[in-house]
């Protein structure tokens, strides 16, 4: 996925498009567990991605689940905050494996949720991708705007 040839898929422009979600959807609080650096850092994982081990590809998680049991954040910041994740897992699945051979699966691997916790945000991953896609290009035309203000 290019666009003005820079590479919307992985590694620091998927995290600071992450950062620029974080605020778009309210700024879920962030909590150690999640790995995360500071107040205003966004939501940036373990930075594991697939690995290759003995010939066969293993998929393992971008970013690490939040605790489980009782904790301090309410619903509404666990699903935002799983939101994020699966936000970052889509720009990284795309971009590896395109959309066509992007799942379900390797979404939810990759954010660290359940499928359930997926089906509860989103009916399928096209509209997992299109919210994806749709917060990028906000989180874009607020970058032009404030260029010119």
């Amino acid at each position: 996925m290019k666009a003005g040839g820079n590479n919307l898929g992985g590694g620091t422009l998927a995290r600071r498009q992450l950062s620029h979600a974080q605020t778009a959807i309210g700024g879920a609080r962030q909590q150690a567990a999640v790995g995360v650096a500071g107040p205003s850092a966004a939501v940036t994982g373990t930075g594991e991605r697939a690995a290759q081990t003995g010939g066969s590809s293993q998929t393992a998680p971008l970013y690490e689940r939040l605790p489980r049991g009782p904790h301090r954040m309410g619903p509404d910041e666990v699903a935002a905050n799983q939101r994020l994740r699966m936000y970052g897992a889509m720009i990284e699945a795309v971009a590896t494996n395109g959309y066509g051979r992007t799942s379900v699966k390797q979404v939810v691997t990759l954010a660290g949720v359940s499928r359930r916790a997926f089906y509860e945000q989103f009916a399928n991953k096209q509209e997992c991708f299109l919210a994806t896609l749709e917060l990028i290009a906000s989180q874009a035309m607020d970058s032009i705007a404030m260029g010119y203000g």
